[in-house]
């Protein structure tokens, strides 16, 4: 993967990152539904940056072909997400109740977490074999 490329992917993921944060302090009770607009934007972006490492992460041996199936993973269950939420906000009954968003919305975040922590993890093993005296 090109240095312009990963530039692109962590900018993606940094600003998820940003807008993660502030999901975190405006909960769902807050003005002008910030809420669910730094939510989408969470969403969207996380999507995007996690799908922009998906095709690298899968072909490089370093990472392993788990890492671009949790990439696909996540990135797919994002997408299906986002669509149910928009499905959602355009009718006027939620599917199943709301229950059908707040389960993808669930298995999209354990996706992610699962992706963040076997990257972490590769790269701490990929930082252990580079050390100096490292066999």
């Amino acid at each position: 993967m090109s240095k312009w490329m990963r530039r692109v992917g962590t900018i993606l993921l940094a600003l998820a990152s940003i807008f993660l944060i502030l999901l975190g302090i405006f909960h769902e009770g807050s003005p002008d539904d910030l809420h669910f607009l730094f939510s989408a934007l969470f969403f969207i972006l996380f999507m995007m940056g996690i799908s922009h490492y998906a095709v690298a992460m899968w072909r490089n041996p370093r990472y392993g072909h788990v890492s671009g199936i949790l990439s696909v993973l996540a990135s797919g269950l994002a997408l299906v997400f986002i669509v149910a939420v928009v499905v959602d906000g355009l009718s006027s009954e939620p599917m199943a109740g709301g229950a059908v968003s707040n389960v993808l919305e669930h298995l999209t975040v354990f996706a992610g977490l699962a992706w963040a922590v076997w990257t972490a993890s590769r790269l701490y093993r990929m930082r252990d074999a580079a050390a100096p005296g490292a066999d």
